[in-house]
């Protein structure tokens, strides 16, 4: 059987390799050159933890997923997975804590690693070993540690992944006008059948069976889904630390950390080779009125908006204080917008979709965590495609279309950038102030080196201002 992929992230290369294995001839395209430069799996690091308070299935797979990645760092030239140990951070204790701690060990033998941080010895015993939690402690007086986590090279996860996919005779075709443009029916008028896919410059692919895999581009695609999933794009921040800080921020002195995620969102990295410092917000995220990601391939200039800037300037200030302190400067080396394509519940949409075409399956939905799960995705899209069952499709995932059109987000959050849909945003845009609700196209005019700073020095004088009051209410 010929099988055409739509996108070449996490889902389309792991599923590409599984079912090449399996004997279909497999092809992929993209509308960007691989590695796909404003993908989300297209980023230097992505966390691994296996916690997901009581969900035993989740669980499970991510386990398997990290042994495959400890098996591929023997083979890969540069390390793919780095076990620093994940931080939960929170004010008060919770009973998700708990419970992922309590599911991990009854799934794995790799238990000794996980401590409750509710106790203040138990904290003063863990900055002996991880100096650059200090600050952290000061605010945060409960969470967990779990050694037994770390984070993913995501860029070179892929890259590592796409190779092994070529080496088994999977086909690429990716970059300027290979992006999906619409499919080709038997009967226009019915959709039951797909015969192929045209791309932008008019190429067109012949296939028995289309896979859409691509990401938070797929709602463009397929439309139908609107309500099932959704595009929503977060704020990342990069920073470049000075020479005299990095040994505090670089495991074994830091680690993977999240501070009071569900309610800050706020969630990052110990540094990386190029002594980078990544932190990232983790919530409902900006929606556009198109469906469709706004990515520097669109605007190079592309930044986040200037309040994303100002609310970790002043998360960094709290929790990583020395960086406005050091004698030689810290940098902001890059901000991006990472795109999640969110799924109603946030669990993965691996699925046929027998009411738009008989031979269409969907393979998305990776919610803001799926990258974790690449050496594995293929194995629960295999069977769908094979119209068979998993263990994961009867409890988690998706089997078919017959869900209410709601979009909920994985969990509450005291953010306020919170718009559902473009129809929302028109009918209430009067009512709010622009901090409260903005579509992402309003990144545009934000583009904080394009419109407000002429030079990198302006841009990092900003993030290492004392006050920057007057500049935020100017541009809000």
């Amino acid at each position: 059987m010929k099988i055409l992929i739509i996108g070449s992230g996490v889902f389309g290369v792991s599923s590409a390799i599984q079912l090449r294995k399996y004997g279909f001839e497999v092809s992929i395209i993209d509308r960007s050159p691989i590695p796909a430069l404003d993908a989300a799996s297209t980023d230097i690091s992505k966390v691994l933890r296996t916690d997901y308070g009581v969900d035993k299935v989740y669980t499970r797979l991510c386990l398997k997923a990290k042994k495959k990645f400890l098996e591929f760092n023997k083979d890969s030239k540069v390390k793919l997975y780095h076990e620093s140990g994940v931080a939960m951070l929170a004010k008060e204790s919770n009973q998700c804590d708990l419970d992922s701690i309590s599911t991990i060990k009854s799934l794995s033998d790799d238990v000794n690693g996980i401590n409750l941080l509710n106790d203040s010895q138990v904290r003063l015993e863990f900055l002996k070993s991880k100096p650059g939690f200090k600050k952290f402690f000061d605010i945060y007086k409960n969470g967990y540690f779990n050694n037994a986590s770390g984070w993913v090279n995501a860029e070179e996860s892929i890259n590592f992944f796409i190779k092994k996919a070529r080496e088994i005779g999977v086909n690429f075709f990716c970059g300027n006008g290979y992006g999906f443009r619409n499919f080709v029916y038997e009967d226009i008028k019915t959709k039951e059948k797909i015969l192929g896919v045209e791309t932008t410059d008019s190429t067109y692919f012949d296939c028995e069976l289309v896979l859409v895999a691509a990401g938070s581009w797929t709602p463009s695609i397929l439309p139908e889904l609107k309500g099932c999933l959704t595009s929503t794009g977060h704020p990342v921040l990069l920073i470049k630390v000075p020479p005299e800080l990095r040994d505090k921020y670089s495991y074994p002195n830091f680690s993977v950390w999240s501070a009071d995620v569900t309610k800050t969102g706020f969630y990052g990295f110990p540094l990386n080779e190029d002594n980078i410092l990544k932190i990232a917000i983790h919530g409902s995220g900006y929606v556009t009125s198109t469906d469709s990601p706004l990515t520097v391939l669109d605007n190079k200039n592309l930044q986040i908006p200037i309040q994303d800037l100002e609310k970790i300037r002043n998360f960094c200030i709290k929790h990583f204080p020395d960086l406005f302190e050091s004698e030689n400067d810290s940098e902001v080396f890059n901000t991006r917008i990472c795109w999640y394509c969110d799924s109603f519940d946030s669990d993965f949409f691996i699925t046929s979709v027998p009411s738009l075409s008989k031979n269409l399956v969907i393979a998305t939905g990776g919610s803001g965590h799926a990258f974790k799960f690449l050496p594995v995705l293929g194995e629960l899209v295999l069977p769908v495609v094979l119209k068979t069952l998993n263990d994961f499709q009867q409890t988690n995932f998706k089997t078919e279309l017959k869900i209410e059109p709601k979009f909920l987000f994985r969990s509450p959050t005291n953010h306020k950038f919170s718009i559902y849909n473009t129809d929302e945003y028109e009918k209430n845009k009067n009512l709010l102030g622009k901090e409260s609700m903005r579509l992402v196209e309003d990144i545009v005019p934000l583009s904080l080196e394009d419109q407000i700073f002429s030079t990198r020095v302006e841009f990092n004088n900003f993030f290492k201002a004392k006050d920057n009051s007057a500049v935020l209410n100017s541009m809000l």
